[in-house]
């Protein structure tokens, strides 16, 4: 016969049963997932406070939705993303032009997404770090661009899926089991957003050895083919500006935009913070080298995961046809937990140069506060800007709206942008913008750029009449700038 047990509130009556939910939060297994949402409620409470804006794409978006119907939101510029192009019909196909209701769902996707990084983090770390760096990657704002755009809510659903993915594979791969279901996750990751593609790689490859210490040859056969598809309809279904071609990016410019922690790489600020990182890391890879015991200290491990994570981050990146900064941080999205790992990482192996306990408190504490005095400030700016530039979109939207019906209309670039985060930065923006307005489709806006190449939409809907000129084209009779070093 079972005894019941009476320890207090919380607990369940049968001993072996699973504790209750006041027992789990006591002994320290609710406590981290609760810390976590909070901060998550925390840092978007600012934009519930002002009032989400809408910015660039949101506005293709809803334009498609209102001429095509809510299945049309995505459009055909997200072929190569399926999941996502499904999960733009379900959020701006269905809700349509109310902000606040979207960033709802984006808080959601963003609090999904905390959770599984934390979830992923706590089976390859212990409970306390894997909170920290969770922690960590969520305050410092080198991917604000998922807490403000609307349009990249879909980046937390790919975050989310790929962690649970990954996680999956972890579980599975330590009770032999073939993870198929976690190849199938980190598979949809990929075709919500292909940024996870270098993690769900080497989740195929590389961890179950790490957690079993031996290669699965099978998970690996599998995994590798599903993602190589997924991969190959992303290529095939890539789509950019017709007669636009897409450029490689150096990856130093890249890799220092990631390192930054929310600075433009060529700003003076974002070189110094990244040198220091890339300084620190070489030190420990040093003291590593000289002393091989230390590969199994937490700074050093630490470490070297947070270098991996960001270039398997970066590497997807580094092809692109714009920049990445402001709302292009997005791309961070994955290297940037990869630098919270580097912080924490660093961070340990400063404070274990220190001998005394109390120094040790105090030199922790000051991390910890910098830290915090940074990231508070950038993102007080960086909020700021998001929402000068909603309000700076609404208000040329309005303007063009008044204008005489003479279309296509030409304005010069930059139209509504500041600091890396754009209003809306391209006729394409800008023609879908006065279209969703005025249910005009002949609306149409070209915005001349500096290089004396006009932007125009590209055909997200056939049987929209957006001119005769194509998407991209040079404009006659222009003279371009002579062009001065920074």
């Amino acid at each position: 016969m079972t005894a019941a047990t009476t320890t207090g509130p919380g607990r369940q009556s049968e001993v072996g049963a699973e504790p209750g939910p006041l027992v789990r939060l006591a002994e320290g297994r609710a406590a981290p997932r609760l810390v976590v949402s909070l901060l998550v409620l925390v840092l978007a409470l600012p934009n519930l406070i002002r009032g989400p804006e809408l910015l660039a794409d949101d506005f293709v978006w809803l334009r498609n939705a209102r001429f095509g119907g809510w299945l049309a939101a995505g459009g055909p510029r997200t072929y190569s993303r399926p999941a996502s192009m499904l999960g733009a019909d379900l959020t701006f196909g269905l809700i349509g032009p109310h902000p606040l209701a979207i960033y709802v769902v984006q808080i959601g996707l963003w609090l999904l997404a905390a959770l599984a990084v934390l979830g992923l983090l706590q089976r390859l770390l212990t409970r306390q770090l894997a909170l920290v760096v969770t922690l960590v990657w969520l305050v410092v704002p080198n991917h604000t661009s998922l807490e403000y755009w609307l349009s990249s809510l879909l980046a937390w659903a790919s975050v989310a899926v790929a962690a649970y993915g990954l996680s999956r594979i972890i579980d599975d791969s330590r009770r032999d089991h073939f993870p198929l279901a976690g190849i199938l996750l980190v598979t949809l990751g990929m075709l919500f957003y292909e940024i996870t593609a270098g993690v769900a790689l080497a989740g195929v490859l590389v961890l179950p050895w790490l957690v079993t210490g031996r290669f699965h040859k099978r998970t690996a056969a599998y995994g590798v083919t599903a993602i190589a598809a997924a991969t190959a309809w992303s290529l095939a279904w890539n789509s950019s500006y017709p007669g636009a071609t897409a450029t490689w990016l150096p990856f130093e410019t890249v890799l220092t935009g990631t390192l930054s922690l929310g600075f433009a790489p060529w700003g003076q600020g974002g070189r110094l913070i990244a040198l220091l990182l890339t300084a620190g890391v070489l030190v420990v890879l040093v003291q590593a080298w000289q002393r091989p015991r230390r590969l199994r200290t937490w700074p050093t491990r630490l470490v070297l995961s947070g270098a991996a994570v960001v270039a398997l981050g970066v590497i997807p990146q580094v092809r692109l046809q714009t920049n990445f900064y402001g709302v292009y941080d997005r791309s961070s999205t994955i290297a940037s937990i990869g630098v919270a790992l580097l912080l924490v990482g660093l961070g340990l192996f400063l404070v274990r140069q220190v001998r005394a306990a109390t120094a040790r408190n105090v030199v922790a504490v000051g991390l910890v506060a910098v830290l915090l005095v940074v990231a508070v400030g950038i993102r007080a700016q960086i909020g700021a800007r998001y929402h000068q530039q909603g309000r700076a979109a609404a208000a040329a939207v309005a303007s063009l709206a008044r204008r005489p019906a003479r279309f296509p209309l030409l304005v010069r670039s930059p139209y509504v942008d500041e600091v890396w985060i754009y209003g809306l930065q391209d006729g394409w923006n800008a023609s879908a913008a006065l279209q969703a307005r005025t249910g005009n489709r002949k609306a149409v806006v070209w915005v001349r750029g500096s290089d004396c190449v006009a932007t125009g939409p590209p055909l997200d809907d056939p049987l929209a009449t957006f001119g005769s000129r194509p998407a991209l084209f040079r404009l006659p009779h222009c003279v371009v700038p002579p062009k001065h070093s920074p």
